[in-house]
């Protein structure tokens, strides 16, 4: 385990997600804030980053498992971890054939373009990089988290869940949560 990733309870983590909602905005006034931190800019000001995958997409991309995955900033009481190198951020994802919503809190670095995130309770790391269309590009190094019935397969063994593009959306939409 390395000094920048920062474990949490899971419970910790269930309870932020549970608390914690993403808003609207755009991402020129997120970078307006006081928050000189790349990952901090990107997602505060409550933006929420979201994919969902349906049938057809899945269809033509059979080594996907990953139907939707969303991030946005941690809630209040986990970013009272944050310092002037880590900003966090709660992401769910959900599977192709498991009803389980998976979700997590991880410690995103002040890497840029590209920020690493560490996954709490040594569930893996993924980097993301903005795009200039204010997408957020994610890319899968290894992420495997609990879930409420199991712990969810390694993202990285499918090949078709290693990179994927998150777009920006509104609070009513999946980072709401479950």
């Amino acid at each position: 385990m390395t000094s920048r990733r920062k474990t949490l309870p899971a419970v910790v983590a269930v309870a932020a997600l549970a608390l914690s909602a993403c808003g609207g905005g755009d991402r020129e006034s997120a970078e307006a804030t006081s928050d000189a931190h790349p990952v901090g800019a990107l997602l505060g000001d409550g933006a929420c980053y979201a994919a969902a995958y349906g049938a057809a997409h899945l269809d033509a991309h059979p080594d996907q498992t990953l139907t939707a995955f969303s991030l946005q900033q941690a809630a209040e009481d986990i970013r009272t971890l944050d310092n002037d190198e880590t900003r966090h951020a709660s992401f769910t994802f959900r599977m192709k054939g498991d009803g389980d919503l998976y979700t997590g809190i991880a410690g995103c670095d002040a890497g840029y373009p590209d920020s690493t995130c560490y996954v709490e309770g040594d569930g893996g790391e993924f980097r993301i990089r903005p795009q200039p269309n204010n997408d957020l590009a994610v890319e899968i190094t290894r992420l495997e988290v609990e879930g409420p019935s199991r712990i969810s397969p390694n993202l990285y063994d499918a090949p078709g869940n290693r990179a994927f593009t998150l777009s920006r959306t509104e609070a009513e939409e999946p980072c709401s949560g479950p």
